[in-house]
């Protein structure tokens, strides 16, 4: 094939540019461009500076520490407020005055106690108190209900009342006149108000053991320091019992962010600092200068990840362009051949270039022509055969049913009954001048339900006394039109093989309606019916294409008009029990969705 696409290329006068000679071209120059790219950047990194490496690590570090506590606090915070939206705690709060005084509600604080320790299962919390100040009393999770506080204790919750303090360390010995045992804890406070009157009437308490937060806080090669909004320390975290100059570190913390560093000793460290959005306690590290084992680990790991990072970006990089110069042109050959496969057959594909897809591309191109060229050719044919086939089949149905009324028109004649035939003249004028439609296939569902209401006025001079017939039409329908002769022959059917053979009156329902995009039309009689083994005669010729007409003709015929007008989807359907009846259905798939896209075959 390249023999024949170059003597090709060479008869047209085109510089040959193979694909082979441009995919060594390129692959040299991205190999040379990653490994120049590839020395830059390992250079950029063993020559960083390794402050900026620590305070980055360090930064990012303490970033993570702050969110994790702060996360706790909001959860805290959460759950301070199911517990002030208690039923038990407001109902407690919003009782009057006077209903207070010497009545301590044991029953009610019980139940408090209770909801409080269940609450506290369920959150970080070593503790839950609640002071309410009417009452003075405090209700604790471990310490139960404590009434008759003393002075110094109801001053201490005064204090706490008016300080509007949000959190704060409470040292061991701070309220151990009225609970013994407690450790140093973070206390989450938040004031506790009556809904009805909006008045604070208490306060809420959260309590964090402090060792808790060390353990969060706490790293292995670092210390940690932690100031209130007040610049009170609130703890330190010291490794290797290193001492530093805490006044020197606070004067330092100007803003919310940011480091700077210090030197003990020979020693240099960065001090890291962030401040916590929700509780204003600032955090900081103190971190030594210097690539630790892990840090030089970290740095050797980030190097190799590098290195196979650029190794693979140089591989999906020569993947690309081969990509974009062989396979993405292989894809769009294969794109319009699978159209092709689909029946879209005016497809082409556009391309200038002088190499070998210029030359596969242009005789593709051609063979789609000849291809599209053919497919119309055929299409139009089998239009043609499918119009002449139509035709047809409608021709076989006129003639018998022409037959039929001038068998009946002599019947009456030799009968003398003239004037039951100047009424059946008439019908049959009123019949044909429905049915010819003008020399059209189709015919509206309304003109059709006319044609066979004049067909019934036929049947019944012949049959007097014999045939009732109903209709049941959709009126949003009416207007929707249908191949010409498909209900008649059904209705001529009913008449002669169901109703004439019974004995008294037989009836005729013609049904026509919209079910969601299909229509159904039906033809149902209470005549005579049919045997089993003779319905499913009939049901195994409708599955036959080619099946003999000579038996069933009319209903064959109709299947057949109908499957090749409307779709194999759509069908004949037919039931009958002996003695109780047939019923025909025709059934029309996507009828409502595809009718204003028909032809009328004329």
């Amino acid at each position: 094939m390249i023999k024949k696409l170059r003597l090709y290329l060479s008869q047209q006068g085109k510089v040959i540019w193979t694909v082979k000679k441009q995919i060594i071209m390129y692959f040299t120059i991205v190999v040379m461009t990653f490994f120049i790219f590839f020395y830059l950047i390992l250079s950029k990194i063993y020559h960083n500076n390794i402050r900026e490496i620590v305070v980055g690590e360090s930064q990012s570090g303490l970033e993570r520490t702050i969110q994790h506590i702060d996360l706790i606090m909001e959860n805290l915070d959460n759950t301070a407020d199911i517990i002030i939206n208690n039923a038990l705690v407001q109902s407690s709060i919003q009782k009057k005055k006077e209903e207070k005084v010497n009545n301590i509600d044991y029953v009610r604080y019980s139940q408090i106690i209770s909801t409080l320790q269940s609450i506290r299962h369920t959150v970080n919390t070593s503790s839950i108190d609640l002071y309410l100040k009417e009452d003075q009393v405090l209700i604790t999770t471990d310490y139960g209900l404590i009434s008759k506080l003393p002075k110094r204790t109801l001053a201490y919750f005064q204090d706490l009342y008016c300080s509007g303090q949000r959190m704060f360390l409470t040292k061991a010995d701070e309220e151990s006149e009225f609970l013994l045992g407690r450790s140093e804890q973070i206390k989450y406070m938040k004031p506790v108000y009556n809904f009805t009157t909006s008045k604070q009437k208490g306060l809420l308490f959260m309590n964090l053991d402090k060792y808790s937060l060390k353990k969060i806080i706490q790293g292995t090669d670092y210390s940690s320091l932690v100031f209130n909004k007040n610049g009170e320390l609130i703890m330190d975290i010291l490794v290797e019992d290193i001492v530093f100059d805490l006044e020197e570190i606070r004067s330092r913390l100007i803003d919310n962010q940011g480091h700077f560093f210090i030197k003990k000793g020979s020693q240099e460290y960065a001090v890291i600092y962030d401040t916590s959005s929700f509780t204003d306690w600032m955090y900081s590290v103190i971190v030594p200068i210097g690539l630790s084992n892990t840090q030089a680990r970290s740095l050797w790991n980030s190097t190799f990840v590098l290195f196979v990072t650029m190794n693979m970006l140089l591989a999906v990089s020569l993947i690309i362009i081969v990509f974009r110069k062989v396979y993405r042109k292989l894809n769009r050959l294969v794109d319009v051949m699978q159209q092709m496969e689909k029946g879209i057959f005016e497809v082409s594909v556009n391309y200038f270039g002088n190499d070998e897809f210029g030359y596969i591309y242009d005789h593709f191109n051609k063979m789609s022509y000849q291809i599209n060229k053919l497919f119309h050719e055929l299409v139009e044919q089998q239009q043609l055969q499918k119009q002449a086939e139509l035709k047809l089949l409608q021709s076989k149905i006129n003639p018998h049913f022409i037959y039929n009324i001038f068998d009946n028109m002599n019947w009456l004649l030799e009968l003398g009954r003239y004037e039951e035939l100047s009424t059946l003249i008439q019908a049959v004028s009123d019949y044909f001048k429905k049915s010819l439609n003008f020399g059209r296939d189709l015919i509206s569902i309304g003109d059709t339900m006319e044609q066979l209401r004049a067909y019934i006025d036929i049947q019944k001079i012949r049959f007097p006394n014999k045939i009732e017939c109903r209709f049941e039409i959709d009126e949003k329908i009416m207007n929707e039109e249908i191949l010409n002769f498909i209900l008649q022959p059904v209705v001529e059917n009913a008449i002669g093989h169901g109703i004439e053979p019974k004995i008294g009156v037989g009836n005729i329902f013609i049904k026509a309606i919209q079910e969601g995009k299909d229509l159904t039309l039906a033809v149902e009689d209470d005549g005579v019916g049919m045997k089993i083994e003779d319905v499913e005669s009939i049901k195994r010729l409708l599955d036959q294409l080619n099946a003999d007409e000579n038996n069933s003709y009319a209903l064959v015929n109709i299947n057949k008009r109908i499957k090749m007008y409307y779709g194999d989807e759509s069908r004949l359907e037919i039931e009958s029990n002996l003695n109780r009846g047939t019923k025909i259905t025709i059934r029309i798939k996507n009828f409502m969705g595809d009718s204003n896209a028909k032809n009328d075959n004329s």
